[in-house]
């Protein structure tokens, strides 16, 4: 899938015990006359995908939604892997097919 939004807040970079990394990117994105926001998830290899982006910055992002269960529960993920625009040249990261979704808790 593809959005394409305004960059609202790049977050820290996170890094769990178990040595996995993630950086959250919130884009506001607009949706008929309502603008809504969309909180973007960079894991493993791609939290640098991040680094050439600028609160302001217009950006088109390649992306997979995904859900999954634990312990009952529901979650649901926006995982980017490719950012087009903002300051920076498009940054790819290499899509993989091994489970990235991992619930770092």
């Amino acid at each position: 899938m593809e959005v394409t939004g305004t960059v609202a807040l790049i977050g820290d970079l996170q890094t769990f015990e178990s040595g996995f990394t993630k950086r959250e990117v919130v884009i506001k994105v607009q949706s008929g006359k309502y603008e809504d926001d969309l909180c973007l998830e960079l894991l493993k290899d791609n939290v640098g995908i991040a680094d050439g982006l600028t609160v302001g910055d217009e950006i088109t992002a390649q992306l997979n939604i995904r859900s999954r269960e634990y312990n009952g529960r529901w979650f649901t993920s926006v995982v980017a892997w490719k950012v087009d625009g903002g300051s920076a040249e498009p940054q790819t990261a290499q899509a993989t097919t091994e489970d990235e979704d991992e619930i770092p808790f």
